[in-house]
């Protein structure tokens, strides 16, 4: 029982700390830039869309979901009916 060593748990500590930082820091953390990823991805599919409608408005065609995703070839996760 008297084998603690204070040091390890020192050296154990910064280790775990920096493993979370490295994680967690603002912008920079690996959390932040998957975050982002799936946001910029998401937003892109929603520009895309949006540019479909412009392009279509004159045409006078009628879009709904199933001709949206089949234009744009995207999965129908994002869309909401």
């Amino acid at each position: 029982m008297n084998n603690y060593n204070p040091g390890f748990a020192l050296i154990l500590f910064f280790i775990i700390s920096g493993l979370l930082f490295l994680l967690f820091r603002p912008t920079n953390g690996w959390f932040w830039i998957v975050k982002n990823y799936y946001k910029k991805d998401e937003k892109t599919i929603i520009e895309d869309i949006l540019k479909l409608l412009y392009n279509n408005e004159d045409s006078g065609k009628q879009l709904d979901v199933k001709n949206i995703t089949a234009a744009l070839k995207y999965s129908n996760k994002y869309i909401v009916e």
